[in-house]
C-alpha cells in the first residue's frame, strides 16, 4: 500500500517469513443498518458481499495484502511480489487476543519493556555524543 501512495519515495520494507494471519470479520450492524434508506442497506450489503470476491480479491492484492486462496483461488495464483509465508494465528500461538493483549501490551509488559530499552539506549547514545 506504502509504495501504491508513494511510488519511488516509498521506505524500503521487509516481509517477514513468519506472520500472524489476521482474519478481520466484517459485519453490518442492524441498528445502524435499520435509520438508513433500504437503498443505503443493500448497497452495504452488497459491499460486504463483493469483499469476497475475485476482483475485490485481486485489489487487495495489488495493494500487497495476502489473498486468502479459500476466498480466491484466481486472485491468489495471480498475486506476485510476496514470498511464501508460514501463517499463524494469535489463538493457536497466545490462545487468543486476551492472553495476547496481557501478555505483549499491558501495563510493563512486552511493549513496555521495549520502549523502555530504546529510550534507555537513546539517552546513552546522546551521552556519548555530547
Amino acid at each position: 500500500l506504502t509504495n501504491a501512495v508513494y511510488g519511488t519515495k516509498a521506505l524500503p520494507y521487509a516481509i517477514p517469513r513468519n506472520n500472524v494471519r489476521i482474519e478481520c470479520p466484517i459485519s453490518m450492524v442492524d441498528v445502524v443498518v435499520a435509520t438508513r434508506t433500504t437503498p443505503v442497506a443493500e448497497a452495504a450489503d452488497a459491499f460486504v458481499k463483493f469483499l469476497f470476491t475475485t476482483p475485490a480479491q485481486r485489489e487487495f492484492a495489488k495493494l500487497g495484502f495476502r489473498v486468502n486462496p479459500k476466498v480466491s483461488k484466481a486472485a491468489a495464483e495471480q498475486q506476485v511480489g510476496l514470498p511464501p509465508a508460514k501463517l499463524w494465528t494469535v489463538e493457536k500461538m497466545f490462545g487468543g487476543w486476551s492472553a495476547a493483549q496481557a501478555r505483549f501490551f499491558d501495563a510493563g509488559q512486552v511493549l513496555d519493556q521495549i520502549q523502555e530499552e530504546t529510550g534507555r539506549r537513546r539517552v546513552e547514545q546522546r551521552a556519548v555524543a555530547r
